[in-house]
């Protein structure tokens, strides 16, 4: 592994710790434009509502409507927001910021509607239904993570998920800084450093996506998991397959990454 350590990593996916988005968009398999679209008038923009607004009935009725029209009865697919390049060198304090801007823009629905904007034919099915592709991308979402707060609220203690993730952080912080400080001695090998760090970065990476994951669930209003657990039945066979809160879980409960305490080349004979 060489000293530069720039990765590519795709915001939508790839995190093995934020495999929990998988609830998020619901289903798979967005359509092409039929190719004799009708022309509908748009339904004018307005301000999509936030991921704390209570669902109601009349959300999910959206939401089955939308899916029923679409083809295989699957809804929308969430389209990964972009690819960033973040430099694995950066301090770890610069990471976690990165990567929670990244993570938080998996969430912004003007970004998610930039993409659905250009299918005439799901454009058309969520107009007939009255609402856009901002207003429907928050509306998935708070689906999304009202499904994921149900499913895990009964499962998993998400404020001390939250707390055991910011003292792992914390302590991996530590680590990296101590690190770095070492960059300094000519004695050390640069890419014996970058090798012991990258395993460092790759669990700051999964820490800052559970923070935030588990932040999210956290402001799911009570009204919102009360409506999903009423439309449950319905709502269910839109649902991917299982096995995200099992990698939530195990991720939070992996040991500690044990890094080696030397990292000075070995003198030469």
């Amino acid at each position: 592994m060489g000293v530069c350590q720039q990765s590519q990593h795709s915001t939508g996916y790839g995190h093995t710790a934020f495999a929990a988005w998988a609830m998020l968009t619901l289903t798979i398999g967005c359509s092409d434009s039929p190719e004799n679209a009708v022309e509908v008038t748009p339904v004018a923009r307005r301000q999509p509502a936030s991921l704390t607004a209570p669902l109601t009935p009349a959300d999910i009725r959206i939401c089955l409507n939308v899916a029923a029209e679409m083809p295989e009865g699957k809804l929308p697919e969430f389209v990964p927001v972009g690819q960033s390049i973040i430099d694995d060198r950066m301090s770890a304090k610069q990471l976690i910021e990165a990567y929670r801007t990244e993570y938080r823009r998996m969430f912004d629905p003007v970004e998610q509607a930039r993409h659905w904007r250009s299918d005439e034919q799901l454009v058309q099915i969520l107009t007939e239904q009255g609402t856009t592709p901002e207003e429907f991308a928050s509306l998935l979402t708070r689906v999304g993570c009202g499904i994921a707060a149900h499913t895990m609220k009964s499962k998993l203690n998400l404020d001390e998920a939250s707390a055991k993730a910011s003292e792992q952080l914390a302590e991996i912080v530590l680590k990296m800084d101590a690190m770095d400080q070492q960059k300094a001695n000519p004695r050390v090998s640069p890419v014996a450093i970058a090798q012991r760090r990258q395993p460092l970065v790759d669990q700051l990476k999964s820490l800052v996506a559970l923070s935030e994951f588990s932040a999210v669930l956290s402001s799911v209003p009570p009204q919102t998991t009360d409506v999903i657990s009423q439309h449950w039945e319905a709502l269910a066979s839109l649902l991917p397959a299982g096995g995200e809160l099992d990698m939530f879980e195990r991720t939070l409960d992996a040991p500690a990454v044990i890094v080696p305490a030397s990292h000075e080349r070995p003198d030469a004979r």
